[in-house]
């Protein structure tokens, strides 16, 4: 399986040799959970398809962001007692 996600991203700089410094995020709200995609990085110009896009192995210095916000992530991060007491508790 290769997963696949796709980002928008915007030049924030051009750099003194040519290269851009690019940066984007995207959010997806999946049943009452956020999700989360950040991108930054350096890319070359010649490197930018016909589509405008850009393959990640691309990116130098990539700073690559995915995180979950919502009752999901929260549940996950509870301590183990807490986490024993509501498995037990009917209410």
């Amino acid at each position: 399986m290769n997963p696949r996600a796709e980002i928008s991203a915007r030049v924030v700089k051009v750099l003194e040799n040519g290269n851009y410094f690019i940066a984007g995020k995207r959010e997806i709200l999946v049943d009452d959970q956020k999700q989360i995609m950040q991108l930054s990085g350096v890319i070359r110009p010649y490197d930018i398809d016909q589509y405008n896009s850009i393959d990640s192995s691309k990116v130098s210095d990539a700073r690559i962001l995915y995180k979950t916000e919502g009752d999901v992530d929260r549940a996950t991060k509870q301590g183990w007692g807490t986490k024993i007491v509501q498995a037990v508790w009917p209410f």
